[in-house]
Order: C-alpha cells, then sequence, then structure tokens
C-alpha cells in the first residue's frame, strides 16, 4: 500500500511540476518568440490565409460552372422584342434630338477658337495671312440658318450677321487685337443662340 501511495504522490508531483513550472515558462519563451518573429510569423499566416482563399473561390467557380445552363447545339434564341414603355418612349428621343442647324454653330465657334490660336492679341498690324484665317469664319451660313429660324430669335441672328460684317470689313490697317476683339463677339453671339435654343428650327414633322 505504501508503494501506491509513493506513486501517486511521484506523479502528482511530477504533473505540479509540469503544470505550475514548466508550461509557465514555456508559454514566455512562446510569446517572447512570437514577439522576435512576428513579421515572419505574420507573413506565414498571410500566405496560409491566401491559399485557403484562393480554394474557396476556386471552388466557387467550379460550382457556378457546374450550376451554368448549357447551351443546346443548333437552338436558335430569338431576340425579345422591346418593352412597350421603350417603344413608347422611341418617339419621344427623336423629337428631343437638337435640329441640325445647332451643329453649324457649334462648328462656327470651334473655327473661331482655332482662328483665335493663330492671332495674338497684340496691336501688330492683321496680316494677309491672319485675315485668311479670319475669312473661315465669314463662310457661316447665317443668312439660312436665320431664315429657317423662329421669329423670337431674329435679333439675335442678325447682331450675329452685324458682327460677322465687322469682321469681313476689317483689312491690313487693323490690328489683331481689333480682330481678337470682333471674334470674341461673334463666338459670344454664337453661344447665345445655343443657350436659348435659337439653333432649332422652327418647323417640326
Amino acid at each position: 500500500m505504501s508503494s501506491v501511495q509513493q506513486m501517486l504522490t511521484a506523479t502528482m508531483s511530477w504533473v505540479g511540476f509540469v503544470l505550475f513550472s514548466v508550461f509557465p515558462i514555456a508559454f514566455r519563451e512562446l510569446v517572447h518568440w512570437v514577439y522576435e518573429w512576428q513579421v515572419l510569423v505574420a507573413g506565414i499566416l498571410a500566405v496560409i490565409a491566401a491559399g485557403v482563399w484562393g480554394k474557396a473561390v476556386v471552388r466557387g467557380a467550379r460550382i457556378a460552372a457546374a450550376q451554368a445552363p448549357v447551351p443546346v447545339p443548333g437552338k436558335i434564341v430569338t431576340p425579345q422584342s422591346p418593352a412597350p414603355a421603350a417603344r413608347a418612349a422611341a418617339p419621344r428621343l427623336v423629337e428631343a434630338t437638337p435640329a441640325p442647324a445647332v451643329e453649324p454653330l457649334q462648328a462656327l465657334r470651334e473655327t473661331i477658337r482655332t482662328t483665335l490660336t493663330g492671332i495674338p492679341y497684340t496691336d501688330e498690324p492683321l496680316t494677309p495671312e491672319r485675315m485668311a484665317l479670319c475669312s473661315k469664319v465669314l463662310q457661316f451660313p447665317v443668312a439660312d440658318l436665320a431664315a429657317k429660324a423662329a421669329r423670337q430669335h431674329a435679333p439675335r441672328y442678325e447682331l450675329l450677321q452685324k458682327e460677322l460684317s465687322s469682321l469681313g470689313d476689317m483689312s491690313e490697317r487693323n490690328t489683331c487685337r481689333n480682330a481678337w476683339q470682333v471674334l470674341v463677339r461673334i463666338n459670344d453671339a454664337a453661344r447665345d443662340l445655343l443657350e436659348v435654343g435659337a439653333g432649332k428650327a422652327s418647323s417640326r414633322p
């Protein structure tokens, strides 16, 4: 009986030594090691997480591919007709399209911007080369557009025509600054027409 008690006592002593002496020291050493090698540990954990995530993505893609319907060879898919609401909105979209006269006004402003890049804003004389640049602006068909425009927009077209005439009356006696000022006024008149919608033709289909 005494030998059994001695064995139990020795076993309990060994267990107590492991639990209360070995484990605390081992835990402290483990924490210290993790603190010293935390970058390496974090990298290993990141690699493991990436591998698990990649496997999950591949598995999800395989499941989605397996559930996708398989097309039947030789089967013709008939395109669906547009919904009634879309068909009803189509005429309104066509009606809301800007009239063709808007494009010449925008082209006029683009031509003016191009012309201004070739003429300095100085008191230099207006050379024949620079007058040739201004002549491109004078090709704008203001009379044709004014005839198609609504009556209430006639004064704006008259102002545009007046500024174009001022540009056409310029000669080498004028300066580049004078041409600049007239070109800017023509651009402002065209912009005013675009803003008020004067570029739309008065007649509607």
